[in-house]
């Protein structure tokens, strides 16, 4: 149906993936979460956060960023057309 997921699954399934990686490392960083109040103020409630970063990027950045990113599926290598670009163009660096 393309609804989002609620916001109470979704706290549930990141903070126990959390509780278990803080287990192994006692490290770890977030990205794109929490996307909400609710979301920020379980994580809170959760754990002792030591610093939280908000990165406020114009939307047309974030655009031109995802116009130039290209991925290699089965292996999941990422590369830039700009920054990072294949040594050959359309080929994966490694299996070509």
């Amino acid at each position: 149906k393309g609804e989002l997921v609620p916001d109470n699954l979704l706290v549930d399934v990141v903070l126990a993936h959390v509780v278990d990686v803080e287990a192994k490392t006692n490290r770890w960083l977030l990205d794109g979460f929490p996307r909400t109040v609710n979301q920020a103020k379980a994580l809170d409630e959760a754990f002792s956060l030591d610093i939280v970063v908000n990165l406020d990027i114009p939307h047309e950045e974030i655009v031109e960023r995802l116009r130039h990113r290209m991925v290699h599926l089965p292996s999941g290598r990422s590369y830039h057309r700009l920054w990072s670009p294949p040594k050959v163009e359309g080929k994966d660096d490694e299996t070509g």
